[in-house]
């Protein structure tokens, strides 16, 4: 049993009453037998299997190669997306796991332009080593925010969460927003620009090992973020993955195996655009 003081507010679970929506056994109660027994698995596994020595390969592409130049676009991009949201919406939105992962883009994108600039330095080692730390956790968050929000959360939330015919239409025209197009739906088009194409003088490279027990380290991050703070103050942003809920091992359980399926679909997808840019 979580103590009766787990939330921050009296709100019922919902801050700001926006949460209202989501099912009340999802908000308040107790977390479920099968969460006490996946959370400390997923941290203390991901301890333990930490690749020994962790090998993060440096790749950046030249200033003279044209994905250089998608690098800076995608920067420019991406800060002006945070921008234009920090000055229209707030900073909530960087609680979020797409936002958490736009910015990850976004500092991807930055850091290896500017480790391309200065070629040498500790500065240009230190932009070089942040990139590739967040490289398969930027691609993957993109591929994992493309697919749950467009093929089952924003249609869940619209066939369950709204019920009446204005908060459809509401939901709806928010859907198509400048700002969740960006962020929703443009995004793994981007993120493919970025990871895929070019080839190794582009920057590009296959994920491994490593990469990927980084991204499982960028799970871990999150989920301390979304349980132990979000959830108490009442924000629930993904009701599936609710710790209350009898069938939270299943949906935990899922989301690291889209991540691993990331993993084999990202590389698969690298090698055949490399295959495809340096065919004759």
């Amino acid at each position: 049993m979580l103590p009766l003081q787990w939330l921050w507010y009296a709100n019922d679970g919902s801050f700001g009453g926006h949460f209202n929506w989501v099912p009340r056994h999802l908000r308040v109660g107790p977390w479920s037998t099968g969460t006490f027994i996946f959370l400390p698995s997923l941290h203390i596994g991901t301890l333990w299997a930490r690749p020994p020595p962790l090998d993060v390969l440096h790749t950046v592409p030249a200033v003279s190669s044209v994905h250089f130049w998608i690098n800076v676009g995608m920067a420019l991009w991406g800060w002006s997306v945070l921008r234009s949201m920090v000055r229209n919406i707030g900073w909530w939105p960087f609680c979020t796991y797409t936002i958490w992962h736009w910015t990850l883009l976004t500092v991807f994108s930055t850091c290896a332009a500017i480790a391309g600039v200065l070629d040498s330095g500790p500065v240009a080692d230190a932009a070089s080593h942040i990139a590739e730390c967040v490289r398969f956790p930027a691609a993957a968050g993109a591929a994992v925010t493309w697919f749950v929000w467009n093929l089952f959360l924003a249609p869940a939330i619209y066939k369950f969460g709204m019920t009446t015919a204005k908060a459809k239409a509401d939901f709806v025209q928010w859907l198509v927003s400048p700002f969740l197009i960006q962020v929703h739906i443009l995004n793994l088009p981007a993120a493919m620009l970025v990871f895929s194409t070019g080839g190794p003088a582009g920057g590009v490279r296959l994920f491994t090992p490593s990469d990927f027990w980084i991204g499982m380290v960028d799970v871990c991050l999150y989920s301390a973020v979304y349980l132990f703070i979000l959830d108490r103050a009442g924000v629930h942003l993904y009701p599936a993955f609710s710790p209350r809920s009898r069938f939270s091992f299943v949906g935990y359980s899922a989301l690291l195996g889209l991540y691993y399926g990331c993993f084999c679909g990202w590389n698969a997808l690298i090698e055949r655009v490399t295959e495809l840019e340096l065919a004759p």
